[in-house]
């Protein structure tokens, strides 16, 4: 699938459609599109690569993280080899078999948005690097539940700050915890603030309750944690 329409000064000038990757990523629609039999080889690796709530860790976010699809190009062209369940390589897949596979053109259209939504990640990623920023975002994909969106960024060091904060940005929306945000910005690798928005009083309840446990463990490290 080649769209000559996508060129990398389009891209930077195109707003994210990140709705429409993660409604790529969302449980129902990726277990749909799997019964589809011109185009489930290049899912099924994605689909047995995602997490669970109940039970996931550290390794399992690495390799989602370094499956999302904006590293692709850039591992390569370092002679790596991908990830089965890369997310463009699967999309990429879908799109290119189109002809033999879907038929239904707003399916089509949300594919083609869905790795537009990564094309543009990449672009801006690459031009916050040329200025010496830090700017990316991916989708970590559940089985059981919606994608969390992941966005990390900090700003080129200056005189007044030579090293500025990484900051962290998780998004999810699902049926279990309602609509979440959580913004982490660590300073100086020891300073750490965790700001929490939910809609629903009893996920920030248990939330309040957990960062009490966090403030334990980050002291055992010599970090401090501010609320």
């Amino acid at each position: 699938y080649i769209n000559e329409s996508m060129t990398p000064a389009s891209l930077l000038l195109r707003p994210q459609n990140a709705e429409a990757l993660a409604a790529f990523l969302a449980p129902a629609n990726l277990n749909r599109l799997i019964t589809d039999p011109g185009i489930a080889e290049f899912l099924l690796p994605l689909l047995k690569n995602r997490l669970t709530t109940a039970r996931f860790g550290p390794s399992d976010v690495k390799s989602a993280f370094e499956s999302c699809g904006i590293w692709a190009e850039g591992m390569l062209a370092q002679g790596k080899q991908l990830r089965k369940s890369d997310v463009k390589s699967a999309l990429l897949g879908v799109l290119n078999s189109s002809r033999e596979g879907l038929e239904d053109a707003a399916i089509l259209d949300h594919l083609r948005g869905a790795l537009g939504a990564i094309e543009s990640v990449q672009v801006q990623a690459a031009q916050a690097q040329v200025k010496g920023e830090l700017l990316f975002s991916f989708f970590i994909p559940f089985s059981d539940t919606n994608p969390v969106k992941v966005g990390v960024s900090r700003a080129a060091p200056t005189e007044l700050q030579s090293a500025p904060p990484l900051v962290i940005n998780l998004h999810t929306k699902n049926d279990s915890l309602g609509e979440v945000w959580l913004k982490t910005q660590i300073e100086k690798n020891e300073d750490i603030e965790i700001v929490m928005w939910a809609v629903e009083s009893r996920v920030v309840a248990a939330a309040s309750s957990a960062s009490r446990r966090l403030l334990e463990h980050f002291r055992e490290f010599g970090l401090r944690l501010r609320k």
